[in-house]
């Protein structure tokens, strides 16, 4: 036997009874696995021997044993551990000898073979795997073929409704431009040209006397009676007197013009980044500023709105927008309040729908006192109501147009910051976004102001208004003021707000209750009052400054808010000195508001309508009968009643019939 050691008959001569005593050899022996091969005898393990061989079977029939590894280092007495490494699935077998020398005994196991892992097979699934993938292929391409088709088709769509929307404007357009043109071919027909100029009319007013030898009748010799003469004087000097009224007027007039000629002259002497620079001022931020940059390169003023729903009363957190018109104003824009009272109706009800017009009414009394008092000329305002427009059939149809290309999940998010919240929203709630957004085209403003609230609402704006074939619109935002109590002052929490019909001790009250922690500057909304609302408020008067009056010192006056803010991390300015020198400034701030509401009775009877006070609930009063514990006892005749004041009977007193014995 090629490989052996020794010859295979010297191995049978020498075999004394040495065998392996492992039972099972095929599919035992795997790879990587720790295999315990045993015997039956004790051997020296520094002389005896173990190996592999490979067996094979060739063709002749003659068996070949080759030797595949040798194992000797892992053997003991009476077992061998071994792990076996790379064994193919050929046949092999185990050699063991006691000894190296002539007399050992050697033992050979049973020819086996190698575990080898399974091969999993998925031939069977072929007939099921290759119709399933065309299919699925033919899926994909169908589905890539549809969402291409429409995604073109929603393209043609919208292009074609812009071309529309395009048409429409321009016919609405020249029909603009023909009226237009018709009224001035109308107006003053009979007038040279040249007077409708206001230096031409300036220049040629008639002076009194000249106005006179016009007026003044020729006497004749014709004879006439002494009354009818005293008439024509009369006549006479009364017409004289109407026409030098009617020249007075109209030289008032047009110094009127004149003057406010200059005014916009003199507006507009200011450079392009003079304005810029003061619309931009104490904002948070500005989206898509190169559309006010536009207008401001064209020499136009900017188209500006503010909108406000009108739900609670407002209060004094509306100073900060207000101051903000008010610098929007000097910049030269013209500025648009639309008091939103459809929106309040559709915030979660915030007002019921027959308070709607009362309160857009208050809404319009308290913002109009609000600009007035820091200064602002309400004459230069626009107030727009939003049913007023808000319910043409024009507007309406560009609501569902909306509502078709934008998504609730879209709505929701926009509306999220300043539509009210709840587990199950009505759905009015998802038209609020879409009506503000509207509101831009329907204002024809080039932007609109609000709060940092808004941001979302108004990023969706800059989306949903082209689908539509509108432009799209700059967006100011002014950032939220913190409340007393150091969060968003709203009108939902009394106390994070001062109303601004509250009285002086009130307001005192609420600020020196306020979170108003020492050398701590943010989210301070006792400094954050300072800073958005009585320093402006105080530069609008004239004189940008704030006075912090101390019980045993000087005053401190501040014209900045930086260095107010340096001087409170320092505790130089702490929140004792503060606090009542902002509520003086605000009990001052709110005075002319509280003067205008309680001269007005029109005002009054507005604010009970529109926000009227709570019912008192009335107790009820428990009927315990007439037998509870406790009752007084009947009395009898001419005694006192048990628990009564007396027995005695009064004049005129009927007296009533014994109850008969039980």
């Amino acid at each position: 036997m090629a490989g052996l050691p020794w010859p295979i008959a010297d191995f049978d001569a020498q075999e004394h009874g040495l065998h392996f005593t492992n039972d099972v050899w095929n599919n035992t022996i795997a790879n990587g696995k720790d295999f315990t091969l045993r015997w039956n005898q004790t051997i020296d393990a520094k002389k005896g021997a173990l190996s592999l061989f490979k067996v094979i079977y060739p063709s002749e029939g003659v068996v070949v044993y080759e030797v595949a590894q040798n194992i000797t280092n892992c053997l003991q007495p009476t077992y061998c551990i071994w792990k076996p490494e790379s064994l193919g699935d050929d046949l092999f077998s185990f050699w063991l000898a006691s000894d190296r020398g002539p007399n050992a005994s050697f033992a050979i196991s049973p020819s086996w073979t190698a575990k080898q892992p399974k091969v999993r097979s998925f031939a069977w699934a072929a007939p099921f795997l290759v119709p399933v993938c065309l299919l699925l292929f033919l899926y994909f391409v169908c589905v890539t073929t549809c969402l291409l088709y429409r995604k073109r088709r929603k393209a043609k769509r919208q292009k074609e409704e812009m071309a529309r929307a395009a048409r429409r404007r321009a016919a609405l357009a020249s029909e603009n431009e023909a009226e237009e043109a018709f009224i001035m071919s109308t107006r003053h027909a009979n007038r040279h040209g040249s007077v409708d100029s206001t230096m031409t009319v300036e220049e040629l007013e008639p002076t009194d006397d000249a106005l006179t030898k016009q007026d003044s009748w020729p006497f004749t010799t014709t004879t006439f009676s002494t009354a009818d003469s005293e008439d024509t004087v009369v006549s006479e000097s009364s017409q004289m007197a109407e026409r030098r009224a009617a020249h007075k007027k109209a030289l008032a007039n047009s110094a009127e013009l004149h003057n406010s000629t200059a005014e916009i002259m003199a507006t507009t002497t200011q450079t392009k980044d003079e304005r810029l620079a003061l619309i931009k001022e104490n904002l948070a931020e500005v989206l898509n500023q190169e559309i006010i940059e536009k207008i401001l390169d064209e020499g136009r003023n900017p188209k500006i709105y503010w909108g406000t729903a009108t739900t609670a009363p407002p209060h004094c957190g509306y100073f900060v927008p207000a101051i903000k018109i008010a610098q929007l104003l000097a910049a030269g824009c013209e500025m648009t309040i639309l008091l939103a009272d459809i929106h309040a109706f559709l915030d979660n009800l915030k007002a019921p729908i027959e308070m709607v017009e009362q309160r857009a009414q208050y809404y319009r009394f308290m913002i109009t006192a609000i600009l007035e008092a820091v200064g602002i000329p309400t004459d230069k305002l626009k107030f727009v109501l939003g049913s007023s427009y808000q319910k043409t059939p024009d507007y309406v149809m560009d609501v569902y147009r909306m509502a078709s290309v934008v998504s609730e999940h879209d709505a929701r998010r926009a509306g999220s910051e300043t539509v009210k919240q709840s587990a199950n929203p009505p759905l009015s709630g998802l038209l609020y976004p879409v009506l503000q957004i509207l509101d831009e085209q329907y204002l024809d403003v080039d932007a609109q102001f609000g709060g940092m609230d808004q941001r979302k609402l108004f990023i969706a704006a800059k989306e949903w208004l082209p689908k539509l074939g509108y432009r799209e619109r700059a967006h100011l935002m002014n950032p939220l003021v913190p409340g007393l109590q150091g969060a968003k002052m709203s009108s939902s929490d009394p106390n994070s707000k001062i109303d601004l019909l509250d009285t002086e001790d009130a307001i005192r009250k609420k600020i020196s209750k306020a979170e108003c922690a020492p050398t701590v500057v943010e989210g301070n909304g006792v400094l954050a009052f300072t800073e958005f609302v009585l320093l402006p408020a105080a530069a609008l008067r004239g004189k940008k400054e704030f006075t912090v009056p101390r019980r045993d010192d000087t005053p401190l006056v501040y014209t900045s808010i930086e260095q107010m803010h340096e001087d409170f991390k320092n505790d130089k300015l702490t929140p004792q000195a503060l606090k009542p020198a902002v509520a003086q400034a605000l009990v001052d701030l709110t005075a002319p508001i509280r003067n205008a509401f309680e001269n007005s009775q029109e005002w009054k009877d507005i604010t009970l309508k529109a926000y009227p006070p709570p019912e008192k609930k009335v107790k009820k009063v428990k009927d315990k009968g007439t037998r509870f514990p406790g009752r007084p006892k009947p009395a009898a005749d001419g005694q006192p009643a048990e628990g009564g004041a007396t027995g005695t009977k009064e004049a005129g007193d009927v007296s009533t019939a014994a109850e008969p014995a039980a």
